[in-house]
């Protein structure tokens, strides 16, 4: 099970969150806040991370959750619906693309462009505003592997940069 920190404010805590439905199936990753000792309640936050902080980092962990399951899902409604009027994308192929019509534009002709695709979320982190997604990718049999690093603002994404071993 991969595992990630998350950081909220000048202190660092960790905080164990277990997937929707209970355990993460091995190499599923979809569990990002490092493994702790369990208190008496598990469901409790531990010292030093508030509740509304610690609902902050879940929101923005299901967020980025949906944009990998919208993406391997070739939803361009929900990938849309996900990005700020005026997001930036920094592609490794691409180049910067600015504005969610642009980087809506590149998405659908990734979508067209391949008979057969899937996505598949290996890890996701969350730390304040920030969230990184270590994804597998494969599109017509090519497995590609990357992380991207997404800024969100008012719970959509403003910024992201892709990082790709293409």
């Amino acid at each position: 099970m991969d595992s990630g920190r998350a950081r909220v404010g000048a202190a660092a805590q960790q905080y164990h969150r277990a997937p929707r439905g209970g355990k993460a199936a091995p190499g599923a990753g979809v569990l990002m806040l490092p493994p702790r000792d369990l208190q008496a309640n598990p469901d409790e936050p531990p010292a030093g991370i508030g509740r509304a902080a610690l609902r902050v980092l879940d929101m923005l962990f299901d967020l980025t959750r949906s944009y990998a399951e919208a993406f391997g899902a070739r939803d361009a409604q929900r990938v849309s619906a996900l990005l700020h009027d005026d997001v930036v994308l920094e592609d490794p192929q691409a180049g910067p693309v600015s504005g969610r019509d642009a980087v809506m534009a590149l998405n659908r002709s990734i979508f067209e462009s391949c008979g057969s695709m899937a996505c598949r979320a290996r890890t996701i982190l969350v730390e304040g505003d920030r969230s990184v997604l270590e994804f597998e990718l494969d599109l017509d049999g090519k497995l590609i592997r990357g992380v991207d690093i997404l800024e969100w603002r008012d719970g959509r994404i403003a910024a992201i940069r892709a990082y790709v071993n293409a």
